[in-house]
Parts: structure tokens; C-alpha cells; sequence
């Protein structure tokens, strides 16, 4: 973070406030970097559906096209 952003961010958040908004970014960016990982898409998760077949698993496997 530049010292600028730092300095005006500080401005608006305490101590704490400021520790957890930059883990927030922290984690939003971890997910980020799996999604991409995983190579998923927006919109494209249906809750209880699997992507991928595990080595016992004899359910469907959603393929992308």
C-alpha cells in the first residue's frame, strides 16, 4: 500500500478497524486467486452439485464446454 492510501485510510479507521478491513482484503484476495485456480466462473455454482469425481465417487461430472 503506498503511503498516501495509507495515511488517508488511517484517517478513516482506528487501529482494530483498520487490522480487520486489511484482513478482509487479505482473504477476499486468497479466494480470488483459488476461484481462479480452480478456473471457475461467475455465476457458475449451483450449491450440492460436484465439479470433479473423487477416486470412489460415482456421481457426474459437470464438464465445461
Amino acid at each position: 500500500m503506498p503511503p498516501a492510501a495509507y495515511e488517508v485510510a488511517r484517517k478513516h479507521f482506528d487501529e482494530e478497524e483498520f487490522a480487520q478491513f486489511v484482513w478482509a482484503i487479505v482473504v477476499i484476495n486468497a479466494w480470488h486467486r483459488v476461484a481462479l485456480t480452480l478456473r471457475s466462473r461467475p455465476g457458475e455454482h449451483q450449491p450440492g452439485r460436484r465439479m470433479w469425481r473423487g477416486p470412489a465417487d460415482d456421481r457426474d461430472v459437470v464438464e465445461r464446454v
